[in-house]
């Protein structure tokens, strides 16, 4: 079968075809396995170890037999046998196609090097998702375990699963089956066909045809279909035809389909209340540990009322070794027959019932900092400090079993008589300490203890969560002062919260080196909260900052208000009520819109070049941009001419960690679901650190295109493509990606006679980086590279705020009137990596030689160190940093592109 071939795959598999020949001649030669001769081959560990011993930086085997795939998948690289998988295995046999694709180049030995070098970047760049289709293309009963863990992390950045559940997502995982066609027009099926199967388009697209009507609609990579016939055991609806070659689909058999949806109902539970659900779990078997046979069940909460939701993690919340166990684990019963047993004393007792869809009962479910990280979307503070409050006292005389069965209020001595009546029908023998039978007093105080020092772990994790940003906050102020109170009345829990802040400031103490731990003498929420050490503070709600207004003639008016100071009240500042003025943001383009006047925050959330316009409702469409708003004429070349590429890219390193660490992770949550939806919630920190990265991506573009010289152009495109790899070298992906979306403007593309000018092996580097910027597979090139690296680091922001609107837009919050916690944990999850991302403390890099250095020469007079007594001013730490606060970008995309065509016609 003929095969579409890519000239640069082509191309890389002549290099290392030609190096292979070249260092190795031994290693293609004829094999002999089980008395037959295959000629001209090598084996797949052969071809495995080579690769490793060329290319350093891979990191696994795995990533070898991707880069391998690649060519197997082209049918450059062919198996003895014509199997379609590489395996790196010493008796499978595999023959390049020499005399098909003119494989026997032969180089120069320099050229030879570059070559390899660049072929190796692109299979390494191509083969994770080569590697991927290899997995999918085996049957589910070849899948191990780590082929379901790399499906399964697919599936969460496929929209059409965004809604379904982890436990649903790890059983596609085990069932999918790839299926491809090479042709467009092909019919897949056709409308009336009995359903067999659901679809997820995993490369392609497809037209929907009904009789009648023609194409309905076109669906595309990501999008399934399918599913309704299956569903319902209907005929399909609609033909599905292929709008494009080379189409590539996951399939569900139906099957599978139905016995995942039959799964997920028998492992789900269902909590009740006067015959309404409050509570749904969600059982997930796993393995119990190395070496043992036996298997832990895991329940998640699915969807809930957030006072179910908060009971559930104040039961699952586990206690300090010195803590106490949970009574419910006392009893030393299957909790399901103690249950049956309850039942016929429940119904007269109150409205209460469980449902309970398994022979198994409700285990802890660790998830604390999810619902911590998210409570404010549908449980604000002024809902969850009278929840905390009630469960306190509440939870001292309401008996809660640690499987997360709810009891309803009832006394302690009356259920250990249950108890003890239960034992005796059942002729059990119950093994707990006779001096605590009957519900002693011993027996009451370690459960009145325990249940309190949950309430008390649940707040100490609230506080370090959210650290100062509670004290701006009354509600939560007064609630802590109340329980401030209540911890220092028992000397057991003040003494347990000590110890445990002493803990952690003595974990500070090893990580920032310092040499002294003063005892804690009193007992303090905020203890372990530290204030921010850097030059840039992170924005309050209550700050005061200097407002600049501009009237219709370009007259600036300046005020100062708080930063969460309303419209109404800026507009009240500056001109008399009454007067039909309104507050208008306008952009560089000159586009315009008008403030509500309930909107805060109005001021920090400008974007880049963006300005606040004050005039009465017949002047909006008379304004005009500011001449400041148009950007600079002039370019600032002189300067970076004197600015080491390592130096200014240490700067903006130093800079951005400033910026990030200012950043509180809830305003991520804020940002997607609207600030508004938030009183006294602002996003400034977020919006500074975004609009922080839209300048930077539009200086670079802003510098190419204001400098006229060509000489000079090709010598700060040099610059910034270094400073693009000595930012990625620091890990500060966020910066580096600015500057790298800068460098792919159009503007700077059509350059060609300023890139003609670059070195072969510059471009080669360039390349080797857009090939990170590869949207494909939802940014699955970034994501894996993301995935190698250790903290500190900065992640690429504008991803991450897109992944939380892809989850925000593709989940309900509410299903079933109930909140939907399971978009919750997916949004808190790409909140912790913002929290990863800053788990160890960043050092600034001492201006040692790296690999930036090694990959790119300049000239002497620009490899002075900052740190050089002989350096220039403009190179000094602070005039850098001033340099970084003060750029003039020009934002507009047409203005930009005019002045690029003025350069090169």
């Amino acid at each position: 079968m003929k095969q579409f071939l890519s000239d640069r795959v082509v191309k890389a598999a002549r290099s290392v075809y030609s190096v292979m020949n070249e260092k190795n001649p031994g290693l293609i030669r004829d094999r002999k396995h089980h008395l037959k001769t295959h000629r001209q081959c090598c084996s797949g560990k052969e071809l495995v170890d080579w690769l490793m011993k060329q290319n350093e930086c891979l990191q696994s085997r795995s990533q070898a037999v991707g880069m391998w795939q690649v060519l197997v998948d082209e049918g450059i690289l062919v198996h003895v046998k014509h199997e379609l998988n590489f395996q790196d295995k010493e008796a499978q046999f595999y023959r390049f196609q020499d005399s098909d694709f003119g494989l026997s180049h032969i180089p120069n030995e320099k050229e030879s090097e570059e070559e390899l070098q660049e072929a190796l970047a692109l299979l390494s760049q191509l083969g994770p998702d080569a590697l991927l289709t290899m997995i999918l293309r085996k049957t589910p009963s070849q899948r191990t375990a780590e082929d379901i863990e790399v499906i399964y992390e697919e599936l969460l950045h496929v929209k059409a699963a965004a809604h379904l559940s982890t436990s649903v997502r790890k059983e596609l995982a085990a069932v999918l089956v790839f299926e491809s066609h090479a042709k467009a027009g092909t019919v897949l099926f056709s409308q009336g066909d009995k359903g067999t199967s659901w679809y997820i388009i995993w490369k392609g697209s497809v037209n929907v045809i009904t009789h009648g009507k023609g194409i309905v609609t076109t669906l595309h990579e990501g999008e399934d279909f399918g599913q309704l016939a299956l569903l319902n055991d209907a005929p399909r609806a609609a033909t599905i035809i292929l709008r494009e070659d080379n189409c590539h689909f996951l399939r569900v058999d139906k099957q599978d389909f139905i016995r995942i949806l039959k799964d997920v109902e028998a492992n789900t539970v269902r909590l009740e209340e006067h015959g309404k659900t409050v509570l749904v779990l969600e059982q997930s078997t796993q393995s119990a540990g190395q070496g043992s046979a036996g298997t832990n069940s895991k329940y998640t909460v699915m969807s809930g009322t957030p006072e179910k939701i908060l009971e559930h993690l104040l039961e699952t919340i586990k206690l300090d070794s010195n803590g106490y166990d949970h009574i419910g684990e006392s009893l030393q019963l299957h909790p399901c027959a103690f249950l049956c047993f309850l039942r016929s004393w429940l119904p007269a007792l109150v409205n209460f019932s469980v449902t309970c869809c398994c022979a198994v009962c409700l285990p802890t479910d660790p998830c604390v900092i999810d619902f911590l990280l998210t409570h404010k979307v549908f449980m604000p503070t002024s809902q969850l400090c009278p929840a905390l409050q009630h469960q306190y006292p509440q939870m001292l005389d309401r008996f809660c079993f640690s499987t997360g069965i709810y009891m309803p209020t009832f006394s302690l001595e009356k259920l250990f008589k249950i108890r003890e009546e239960f034992c005796e029908t059942l002729n059990c023998a119950c093994t707990y300490q006779a001096e605590l039978s009957e519900g002693s007093e011993q027996e009451k105080d370690a459960y009145i203890i325990d249940t309190k020092q949950k309430v008390v772990k649940l707040i100490s994790h609230w506080v370090a969560v959210y650290g100062f940003l509670l004290k701006e906050d009354p509600v939560a102020m007064d609630f802590l002062e109340a329980m401030k109170k209540e911890v220092a009345a028992d000397s057991r829990l003040s003494g347990m919260l000590k110890e445990q802040y002493r803990e952690r400031r003595r974990t500070k103490v090893l990580e920032n080196g310092h040499q002294s731990l003063s005892r804690i003498q009193h007992f303090d929420w905020f203890s372990n909260c530290d204030e921010a050490l850097g030059r840039i503070q992170p924005i309050k709600a209550k700050d005061k900052i200097l407002y600049e207004i501009y009237r219709p003639d370009h007259k600036a008016l300046t005020l100062m208000l708080p930063v969460d100071s309303p419209v109404q009240d800026v507009l009240s500042g500056v001109v008399e009520p009454g007067g039909g003025h309104v507050l208008v943001k306008m952009n560089s383009t000159g586009d315009r819109a008008e403030l509500k006047l309930e909107a805060s925050a109005v001021y920090t959330a400008l974007g880049l070049n963006e300005r606040l316009f004050i005039c009465t409702s017949s002047e909006v469409e008379h304004l005009r941009p500011l001449k400041e708003q148009q950007g600079p004429e002039q370019g600032t070349t002189d300067i970076l001419e004197q600015i080491g590429s390592k130096d200014m890219a240490a700067e903006l390193t130093n800079f951005d960690w400033e910026l990030f660490t200012a950043v509180h992770e809830v305003e991520l949550v804020y940002y997607i679901f609207g600030r508004n939806k938030f009183p006294g919630a602002i996003t400034a920190n977020l919006e500074r650190f975004v609009r922080h990265f839209n300048k930077l991506q539009y200086w670079v573009v802003t510098e190419l295109c204001l400098c006229e010289d060509l000489m000079k152009r090709a010598l700060l495109l040099k610059k910034f493509i270094k400073i693009a790899s000595v930012l990625k070298e620091q890990k500060n992906l966020n910066s580096f990606f600015a500057v790298m979306f800068g460098l792919s403007n159009s503007a700077v593309q059509r350059l060609y006679k300023t890139w003609e000018r670059i070195p072969s092996k510059i471009k080669r580097i360039y390349c080797t980086y857009e090939r990170l910027m590869d949207p494909s597979r939802n940014h699955r090139a970034y994501r894996l590279a993301v995935a190698k690296l250790n903290p500190p680091y900065i992640p690429f922001m504008p991803l991450l705020l897109k992944d939380m609107t892809f989850i925000h837009e593709g989940n309900p919050s509410y299903v079933d009137k109930l909140v939907n916690f399971e978009k919750m944990r997916m949004l808190a999850k790409t909140v912790n990596i913002v929290r990863r991302c800053r788990s160890q403390p960043y050092v600034p890099s001492s201006p040692q030689r790296g690999l930036a250095d090694r990959m790119f020469l300049e000239g002497p007079a620009t490899r002075l160190s900052t740190y050089s007594d002989h350096s220039p001013p403009q190179r000094s730490p602070t005039n850098i940093r001033l340099y970084i606060q003060n750029l003039k970008v020009i934002d507009n995309q047409r203005q930009l592109t005019q002045r690029s065509r003025a350069l090169e016609c």
